[in-house]
């Protein structure tokens, strides 16, 4: 069974700035740049989950996009396999052009477009990921599985080389079929299942995504922000209220129900807390008792009490 993936926090951060950031802003080029390197990273983790789920059996679980925590160490893997043998961890890397691994030095060097340059080594990263969850399997009082991992390389154009005259577990995303038959008849099968789905559920239990407030990583001023409802049917800022309606004055979309896009950009940009008096700021509406209307529909949760009170989406 593979579990759903779904696309990284940060990747849906950047798409809600990125529709609410001026066309002429002097940082969108470079935010354009991040967004679209990491839609490819994401993509390439989608032709990862094809391959899975040609593998998989009822045996098998695989997750994806875990971080969990092992005495204050956080450790990030991108998919793991859990099999009654074996754990598998998947590095995705999305790398283009020819890369040289140089186990010497323990360096990755990627030349491209005749530039070479030096990149962190993930065989490195996948020991240390290995380490901690072994680690943070024991403290958990879990059996100690075998913990393999595999260095994906989800472009399939790129170009591998490395010192090693043995190979080492590093491939295209075409090698996971390969991969896992060859661990499942190096680990026989156990003849007491050990606990995969605990296992899954405790990870997904403790799992730790990484949530950090975009606009200061970015530098960036919230006043540079457009504001107003955004139209869910082109992405156009703002839309127009007519009567118990609202309106794009660009695509000409006309719906009641618009603000859940709009509340979704707000929650991505400056996280899950808003007042009244920040609803009407964010969208651009003047009536009290709307923002009150809007907020009672779609927050989970309130604290204070009347023109002090906090919701959360």
């Amino acid at each position: 069974m593979t579990k759903k993936r779904e696309a990284p926090y940060k990747l849906l951060q950047l798409e809600a700035l990125l529709k609410r950031l001026p066309p002429n802003h002097p940082k969108r080029p470079f935010l354009e740049q991040e967004y679209h390197k990491r839609l490819a990273g994401y993509r390439g983790e989608q032709e990862i989950d094809f391959y899975l789920n040609y593998v998989s059996d009822h045996h098998i679980t695989c997750l994806n996009n875990i971080r969990l925590n092992y005495d204050s160490q956080y450790f990030q893997i991108d998919t793991l396999v859990i099999s009654p043998q074996y754990l598998l961890i998947l590095e995705i890397k999305n790398i283009t052009g020819t890369i040289y691994f140089d186990e010497q030095f323990g360096q990755l060097i990627r030349i491209y477009e005749g530039k070479q340059e030096g990149m962190r080594d993930p065989i490195f990263q996948v020991q240390r990921q290995k380490n901690l969850l072994l680690k943070w399997l024991k403290k958990n009082h879990f059996p100690l599985w075998p913990i393999e991992a595999f260095i994906v390389i989800s472009n399939p154009s790129t170009i591998i080389k490395t010192s090693n005259t043995q190979p080492l577990h590093i491939g295209h995303v075409t090698k996971i079929p390969e991969i896992i038959h060859h661990l499942n008849e190096k680990y026989p099968p156990v003849k007491t299942l050990t606990p995969v789905a605990e296992l899954a559920d405790k990870i997904a239990e403790m799992n730790q995504p990484l949530v950090t407030d975009i606009l200061d990583e970015y530098a960036i001023d919230p006043g540079h922000l457009i504001k107003g409802v955004r139209c869910p049917n082109c992405d156009f800022i703002p839309m127009k209220k007519i009567w118990k309606k609202w309106q794009c004055t660009k695509c000409h979309f006309i719906s009641q129900h618009v603000y859940e896009t709009s509340l979704d950009d707000y929650k991505l940009i400056f996280g899950n807390k808003i007042t009244n008096r920040g609803l009407r700021d964010f969208l651009k509406i003047r009536s009290r008792s709307t923002a009150w209307y809007i907020l009672q529909k779609f927050v989970t949760e309130k604290k204070g009490t009347n023109r002090k009170m906090d919701y959360f989406l």
